[in-house]
């Protein structure tokens, strides 16, 4: 599988955004997996408490994504890691709210600077 589909199947299963990320991101990750491309690499990163520790090299997109995943299951397989339907739709509904206050914010601000 590719990291689009890789994405999809975690998101499905309800696994936590904060457990992975398939970005070569490391800093929101406190224990999970990375994905990262590196050098025309694939680079398959375990994080434990922040410390890296890099458990595959592969060649081929699909390889990396296929060990990632199996990898990612077989850690955080466990029910507790994983989101409920409710709770994903609710960070979603969270995530919307955040952006419209913050847009209300401005947009005070900004009315309150050319109306005095």
């Amino acid at each position: 599988m590719k990291k689009k589909e890789l994405r999809k199947r975690l998101r499905k299963l309800g696994f936590r955004w904060d457990d992975y990320n398939l970005n070569g991101v490391f800093f929101y990750v406190y224990t999970g997996y990375v994905l990262k491309h590196k050098n025309g690499r694939w680079e398959v990163y375990y994080i434990e408490r922040t410390i890296r520790n890099l458990v595959g090299i592969f060649e081929k997109e699909e390889d990396a994504c296929d060990f990632f995943y199996k990898s990612y299951i077989q850690v955080f397989g466990n029910s507790k890691y994983r989101n409920s339907a409710f709770q994903i739709k609710f960070i979603a509904f969270l995530r919307v709210f955040n952006i419209v206050l913050a847009g209300a914010v401005i947009l005070y601000f900004v009315y309150s600077f050319f109306n005095g």
